[in-house]
């Protein structure tokens, strides 16, 4: 390239308003590689993409935690930078190295120092929630939990098992926590695998009725709950009724099934608990065990939803055909509510032939006067048969639903045989 085109289109970039560059860096603040790419262009991107490169930090024994102390001598704006600290634990030694740094002294001395530190996100496949922590280790970690005081959200990726008794003192002790993530890193991969994958441990587990009788810490005011996977923690083990009480994005992408004995009751007690103040609603077709359909004790549990007075968005996934009596029962739940766009996404496998019957009662469900604030209803699919075959089904169902004037949207894809089979 000609230097004068060069020096010219320097000229431009540096001309740009400061506001507008920082516009620029911040569109690929979660992608490293372009960030560090931008900070070699010239020294003003350089200034405004340092602080998006060190957004989130990651840790996993004592050392990686001094050269992250002696970074802090070398840059001290860092302490401002750094909005997350990742530890991340591998391989058979995990346990160890993980006791040993939430106990030890270097890993507060140094994330003390963080002034904006607002996630504490806990990865590895060998995270040793499964093991018993001795009672000198307990006491050094509710006491060293609660100086994170900056602290707002916890994510734990893992696919290890989850022992309640380990998760409170995280859950308890982060004095300012309003946001938890669970993710099953093992669904994250989208890989069939046999066996138990973020299996719960149900032993040594505080009862659900004894939260007064836990001597540290305090439950937290959560605004957001996620559990993405198939499988997740006992939330009624977890978290007492006012710990939900302020809930405002609920998210759980399986509604029992992989858990344990009692999963399928862990979503309406978080609904329940919830209730009044959830905006944005996200759960799987309610199913007992690994059964395909709710029995009517479960979808009895549902009742609440009809309670969902600051409700904006719903998302309904994993269901399996439309004319499944669940689907119309759980939508007629939430009738009443003042939701104003719903997602349905659907796994058809085959077609019966179409008898209006057959969905009386889903049309039933979004006839006047119900879901009088909606306005949009938008279906996802991802199946092995056409998008367009899906799509015309789809539009005889929701007829009533297009009368009415609310717009129907249709997403599809269509997936292998093979990967629909390894991938579902």
């Amino acid at each position: 390239m000609p230097s004068h085109i060069k020096k010219s289109s320097h000229r431009h970039i540096a001309s740009l308003p400061a506001e507008t560059l920082d516009h620029i860096v911040n569109l690929l603040w979660d992608d490293f590689r372009s960030l560090t790419s931008a900070s070699l262009a010239c020294r003003a991107w350089h200034a405004l993409a340092r602080p998006y490169i060190f957004r989130s930090v990651t840790v996993g024994d004592e050392t990686s935690v001094y050269k992250l102390g002696q970074k802090l001598e070398e840059i001290p704006a860092l302490a401002y930078w750094v909005r997350e600290l990742r530890i991340s634990h591998h391989g058979p030694t995990a346990r160890f190295y993980f006791w040993h740094l939430w106990t030890s002294n270097t890993l507060y001395s140094v994330t003390s120092r963080l002034k904006k530190l607002y996630t504490i996100t806990l990865t590895g496949h060998n995270i040793p929630f499964h093991e018993n922590i001795l009672p000198d280790e307990l006491t050094t970690l509710t006491r060293r939990l609660s100086l994170f005081n900056t602290v707002q959200e916890l994510s734990i990726i893992s696919r290890s098992s989850i022992a309640p008794h380990l998760l409170l003192p995280l859950t308890r002790c982060l004095a300012n926590l309003h946001s938890i993530e669970f993710v099953d890193s093992w669904s994250m991969l989208q890989t069939k695998v046999h066996g138990r994958r973020f299996a719960v441990t149900t032993k040594t587990v505080s009862p659900s009725s004894a939260f007064k009788d836990i001597p540290y810490g305090n439950p937290p005011s959560l605004t957001s709950l996620r559990i993405v996977g198939h499988e997740g923690p006992p939330i009624r083990k977890l978290f007492p009724p006012e710990s939900l009480q302020s809930v405002e994005v609920l998210h759980f992408d399986d509604s029992g099934g992989d858990w344990y004995t009692d999963a399928p009751y862990e979503v309406p007690y978080a609904i329940q608990h919830a209730g009044r103040s959830v905006r944005d609603l996200r759960i799987a077709m309610p199913k007992d065990g690994r059964r395909t359909k709710a029995s009517a004790k479960l979808l009895s549990l549902y009742d609440s939803l009809t309670n969902l007075e600051a409700l904006d968005t719903f998302s309904l996934k994993d269901i399996l055909v439309l004319e499944d009596a669940s689907l119309a029962t759980i939508l007629t739940k939430l009738a009443p509510t003042p939701v104003q766009t719903i997602t349905l996404s659907i796994k058809l496998e085959v077609f019966r032939r179409f008898f209006r019957a057959d969905y009386a009662a889903l049309e039933q469900a979004f006839e006047k006067p119900s879901f009088e604030r909606l306005r949009v209803l938008r279906v996802a699919y991802k199946g092995k048969m056409t998008s367009e075959r899906v799509y015309q089904r789809v539009k005889m169902v929701f007829r009533c639903v297009v009368e009415r004037g609310i717009r129907l949207e249709f997403v599809g894809e269509q997936v292998p045989s093979a990967y629909y089979s390894d991938y579902d």
